[in-house]
């Protein structure tokens, strides 16, 4: 639904922290000996309130945290 927002909006700072630490131990366990270039995208998906079938599908690239 859209009460909290569309998808962009919805990504508040207590989300951006979270993603930013499963970022950090990410990277840290998968490249530990550097942060190889990276960039986070965020996918909207909206569907039809009665059953949930797809309406529409917005692809953000490279937010920033």
């Amino acid at each position: 639904g859209g009460s909290f927002g569309d998808g962009e909006e919805s990504v508040n700072s207590l989300k951006k922290r979270r993603l930013l630490r499963t970022i950090d131990r990410y990277l840290l366990r998968n490249y530990p000996h550097g942060d190889p270039d990276y960039r986070v995208d965020i996918v909207e998906i909206e569907l039809y309130p009665l059953g949930g079938k797809l309406k529409n599908i917005t692809h953000f690239e490279d937010i920033e945290l």
